[in-house]
């Protein structure tokens, strides 16, 4: 039983793509000073003034009722009310280096945190020390629809006043600061920088920017001042260790001989051992697990009907003001939005040292707020289910710190999620942070707590043990992502070092790179953005579902080039591969590409009839066996029908007609139907199909059109767009489309073994638009760009270049020197056969790929990857080229009509209507209106 999509409605304050606006940081470098605390507009605190419930803009939070589903599709558990935060988008958390002396500097930002401030209008304050309204932090930022590496330099010059000297680099696995209720995700990022002039920086502004500090500090001072207490964020914390580990810089944690001394070494039960997870076996069981067992497979989630009395989190709308040292207002008072809940964090470490090293206590819990991941369009691409593997976490009262209260507290949370009963006593740590304290009051506190291995007997099904070095494996993976655990497994590896090496996943360093840089970019997107910046940014600002259009398994090879140059013309006419039309620029080339993304997820048949093996259907004379071109040119006439009711009624219609064809300068159909009384989506399938693929004028639209002024508005769209679609597809490209293939039985056999559609049943394709369109538009929600890289080479390196080699079959049996000819065919099959392998294997490794974290899975499909582009592309291609340049092969002074071109097979086919069919296009539209009996606008 599949997840449901949550459609989640936050109302009409919430305007994500709004949001997303706002908040994305122009590159430009802002202007930073050497910090002087003296200077008077030095910002010391925020003033609390007003604080009231109220709906923010910023972040969404919603009530869900949710059904927990196992593997085998069972129910579990139904009705389960959850709270959750939608955040607009992912975020980036930039650690900014440099090297001087033999030691390495990172860059910390003091900002203003005015949301922390609800705390007090809770009342949540235990701890006081924060509620100045200010907090030194890891800079991040939201991720750009550019991708990370982008987003990363935005960081760099408007919140650190930094210059690059090397590209940004992934540090691992993505994090979860906040699971329990938000599904952001945070991915580490590095640079490094150009040594500062200066110790500290500071650049002025208003409200939340009113004072931005950088300072840099050394790594090892970094993890002496959280340990201190001095800095109370964890994500600095565990992007510092990754660095240090990334660059084999030495760090050590001041608590480390405190907390070794704690417990004394223990042989686990037979109970215990049954249940140590190695890497292995939990990247196993979080992939597939078991049908029969009670772990959450799958969360379906329903906002709620009506909210709860005392929801788990709520909305406040704070007001504050900017203070000076003796308390005077800096600026105007300014209003914040922040999420507050009613109970902190504790983060238990259920551990025990277990024959020498370290075994922590880890959950498989179900964090439903994740599921809402699918509702969103993320450029960041990361699997999304509500299983996760997770520490020991739970809600605590701010005011439970005295011993009784505390111990009382940890040992309940660590029983109910573990079912573990024999714990020594909780040992408080002294550190506190905060998970996202941007717009999140969230605090989290932690403790250990020991267990006895030797007498664990019984814990709940969900619950395994981990060396915490394989804990780190995994985060570095990317399959455990849970920032509580991950802290706490540093804390007790740094304590008790493992005597056995963690069980990393091996391979090439290259490999590794690999995925990281394809993870650091969106290639679809860069190579149109290069090609139509920026309006197609300005296109993904009013229509989110663009970048559904462009995410995975499009196999869009986009390119730059001249119009009406041979490589723009083969792009225009190729079957497989699109591009925006070179002679159109801007949102009309957008609109165009949402016509062309419904190709590529619907695309024609073939007119060979074939067997279920892919092989041809062939008469008694073995020849293949053809349908008529009526029964053929029904696929993709239909098709033709769909995509324009997608990208001209649909998206437009999504979007907001009059929105939408202001940004394109252009009317749609969407409006002409609209403004004909066809508003359902049958009565517009049914107009459109009427226009597009028979050629004729519905009568509501007649009737609209016949008065001058309609008629005046909607001719170019009417010539152009419907009745023009008619002339250019049904009457003259289908045709060609038809004869082209008819000669070519060869490679349209292989075109079918790998995977074309064959069977032309004219009942496949009509009646079926409206499932079809509601497939469409649930997805993909985010961009894979590991998917891209795999796609791309599938079908415009290793397809194309099958058929590229199979349609220079006719050529050889014509020009080769009869004692080659069957040499050169027994290569063709021996090279056709290498390719359509592997194609066949990137085929079979798509569905696979989920994410883009350094999961064994990923870091296998790289390697595939790169070995067949570096072996059989290559091969593919040079001898394609020697059969094309060889004059005992071809020759080519006999392929000049293929120069220039990347697929050969077909003929160029014209965009547009093709010379003479204008006046064909008038007869039609005159004949429309005169058969219902109305003037005819063009007499």
């Amino acid at each position: 039983m599949p997840p449901a999509n949550p459609q989640f409605n936050s109302g009409t304050a919430f305007d994500r793509a709004a949001v997303r606006h706002a908040l994305a940081s122009p590159q430009q470098q802002r202007e930073f000073l050497p910090y002087d605390p003296q200077d008077a507009r030095a910002v010391a605190g925020v003033g609390l003034l007003a604080s009231v419930e109220a709906k923010t803009e910023v972040v969404a939070v919603g009530e869900f009722d949710c059904t927990h589903i196992s593997a085998s599709g069972n129910e579990l558990r139904r009705d389960i009310r959850v709270s959750a935060e939608v955040r607009p988008e992912d975020v980036i958390d930039l650690i900014a280096f440099f090297r001087r002396d033999g030691k390495i500097f990172a860059a910390v930002t003091e900002v203003n945190r005015p949301a922390l401030l609800a705390r007090e209008s809770e009342p949540l304050a235990s701890v006081t020390e924060q509620l100045t309204g200010r907090m030194t932090n890891l800079p991040g930022g939201y991720i750009t629809e550019d991708g990370p590496e982008s987003s990363a330099l935005s960081v760099l010059a408007q919140k650190i006043g930094a210059t690059a000297q090397d590209k940004p680099f992934s540090l691992g696995g993505s994090i979860l600061p906040n699971a329990g209720s938000s599904p952001e995700l945070a991915f580490p990022y590095a640079v490094e920088i150009k040594p500062p002039e200066h110790e500290a920086f500071v650049s002025y502004g208003d409200k939340l920017d009113g004072m931005r500090v950088v300072r840099f500090m050394e790594l090892q001072s970094i993890v002496d001042a959280y340990y201190q207490g001095a800095l109370h964020d964890p994500r600095l914390l565990e992007c510092t260790y990754r660095l240090a580990a990334r660059l084999e810089y030495p760090l050590t944690l001041p608590q480390q001989a405190e907390i070794a001394a704690l417990v004394r070494n223990d042989a686990p039960s037979e109970f215990v051992k049954s249940r140590i997870l190695t890497p292995r076996a939990a990247r196993e069981l979080m992939q597939d697990p078991p049908a029969d067992s009670s772990i959450v497979a799958s969360v379906i989630m329903k906002p709620a009907e009506a909210p709860s009395a005392q929801p788990f989190l709520g909305q406040r709308r704070l007001t504050v003001v900017n203070q000076a040292s003796n308390g005077d207002a800096l600026g105007q008072a300014y209003e914040v939005d922040a999420v507050v809940r009613s109970y902190d964090t504790l983060n238990v470490g259920c551990f025990s040292l277990a024959d020498g090293e370290p075994l922590l206590a880890v959950n498989i819990g179900v964090r439903e707020a994740l599921e809402l991941r699918e509702a969103e369009i993320r450029v960041m691409s990361v699997a999304t289910e509500a299983r996760n593997m997770e520490g020991v976490t739970g809600s605590i009262s701010p005011r439970a710190t005295d011993g009784h209260a505390f111990t009382a507290a940890a040992k309940y949370i660590a029983q109910s999620h573990t079912g573990i009963h024999v714990f020594e006593e909780p040992y408080p740590l002294s550190t506190y942070g905060f998970w996202s304290p941007g717009f999140n009051t969230s605090l989290y506190r932690e403790c250990l707590l020991p267990f006895r291995a030797s007498e664990v007997t019984h814990a709940s099904e969900n619950c395994y043990f981990m060396r915490a070095v394989d804990i780190l494996t995994l985060a570095d993976e990317g399959l455990i992502r849970d920032l509580a655990l991950i802290q706490m497994a540093r804390r007790l590896d740094a304590a008790y070092p493992s005597p056995n090496p963690p069980e990393a996943l091996n391979f090439p360093r290259p490999v590794i790179e690999f995925l990281d840089s394809v993870s650091t970019r969106n290639q679809r997107l860069a190579a149109i953005s290069r090609a139509y910046a920026p309006d197609l940014r300005e296109a993904m600002k009013f229509d989110p579902l663009l970048v559904t259009t462009l995410a995975g398994r499009l196999g869009m090879r986009a390119a730059t080039v001249e119009a009406g140059s041979k490589e723009a013309l083969f792009f225009e006419s190729h079957m497989e591969t699109y591009l925006f039309h070179p002679e159109m620029s801007g949102m009309e080339a957008i609109a165009f590409l949402e016509h062309d993304s419904w190709h590529y997820g619907h695309p024609d048949r073939l007119p060979f009839l074939s067997a279920a093996d892919g092989s041809l259907l062939r008469d008694s004379d073995g020849n293949p066996r053809l349908c008529s071109l009526s029964e053929y040119a029904q696929s993709p006439r239909e098709n033709e029908v769909d995509a324009l009711m997608f990208s001209e009624v649909i998206i437009p219609q999504r979007v907001g007609v009059q929105k939408f064809e202001s940004k394109t300068g252009a009317k749609t159909v969407a409006s002409l139907l609209i403004e004909s009384g066809l508003r359902t989506l049958e009565e517009q399938h049914a107009a459109v199909h009427l226009m597009a693929a028979e050629g004729k004028i519905p009568p509501a639209v007649a009737r609209f059109l016949a008065q001058d002024s309609n008629f005046a508005t909607y001719e170019t769209l009417l010539r152009e767009r419907l009745i023009g679609f008619y002339v250019r597809d049904v009457l003259h490209n289908i045709p060609l489309l038809y004869k082209a293939w008819s000669e070519m039985p060869e490679v349209a056999e292989l075109a079918i073994q790998m995977g074309a559609p064959a069977y032309n049943d004219p009942r496949v394709i009509p009646g079926t638009f409206r499932e079809r369109l509601e497939e469409a538009l649930r997805g993909p929600r985010s961009m894979n760009q590991l998917q891209d890289e795999i796609e791309d080479t599938r079908k415009n390196d290793l397809y194309l270049t099958i058929l590229n080699i199979a349609s220079l079959g006719r050529l050889i049996d014509v020009h080769a020197a009869p004692a080659y000819r069957d040499e050169l065919r027994g290569e063709m099959r021996e090279q056709i056969g290498k390719l359509f392998a592997a194609q066949k294997t990137l085929k079979d490794l798509l569905p696979t790929i989920r994410d883009v974290e350094r999961s064994e899975r990923n870091l296998r499909a790289c390697q595939t990857l790169l070995e067949i582009r570096a072996r059989v592309c290559r091969e593919g291609a040079a001898f394609f080229e020697r059969l094309v340049r060889d004059e005992q092969a071809i020759g080519l002074e006999n392929v000049t009509e293929l120069a220039g071109r990347k697929y050969v097979a077909f003929p160029l086919i014209p965009f547009g209507v093709p010379e003479g069919g204008q006046e064909t296009v008038s007869s039609l539209i005159s004949k429309g209106f005169t058969e219902l009996g109305l003037r005819d606008p063009l007499s």
